[in-house]
């Protein structure tokens, strides 16, 4: 009988090893966001901090975007814009989150227009976009004013 329970434990242990490591490794699933990357479906507020030269676009709550545009107010000439077209066949999420720096490209996404720099003393417009699929032209979440 002993060779017999000796046989067993040993199982039971290699069971053991097996089923943990596919608790470990099983529930992570890379496709699915976590709470700090899902896609944007309201903003309420964006948050624009002067930072020396260069201002910081950050929105609440933190989530993923689709586009990003700073706009002159008189004139509206677009200053700056990136996109991200976000939302593939797959269903991936990797967008524009926020905390973003003026000229300074996101990862996951494209420049559209070039920073064209600020001038001190200039007010812009900042506005952010609802993701969307490639080519599609997404609908603006919020924007607000900011002097420079």
């Amino acid at each position: 009988m002993k060779p017999i329970r000796r046989g067993l434990q040993a199982w039971k242990g290699v069971f053991s090893a097996g089923l943990l490591l596919v608790v470990l490794t099983g529930c992570k699933d890379a496709t699915q966001p976590t709470e700090a990357v899902k896609r944007c479906l309201g903003v309420t507020a964006i948050k624009v901090r002067n930072l020396g030269p260069t201002p910081v676009f950050s929105w609440a709550p933190d989530c993923f975007v689709g586009r990003l545009t700073v706009i002159k107010v008189q004139g509206s000439a677009a200053q700056w814009s990136v996109d991200a077209p976000v939302l593939s066949d797959t269903g991936s999420v990797a967008g524009i989150s926020s905390g973003v720096t003026y000229g300074v490209l996101p990862p996951n996404s494209t420049e559209i227009t070039p920073d064209a720099g600020l001038v001190a003393g200039t007010s812009y417009q900042v506005t952010v976009f609802h993701m969307m699929l490639p080519g599609e032209d997404p609908p603006p979440l919020r924007s607000t004013t900011f002097q420079f």
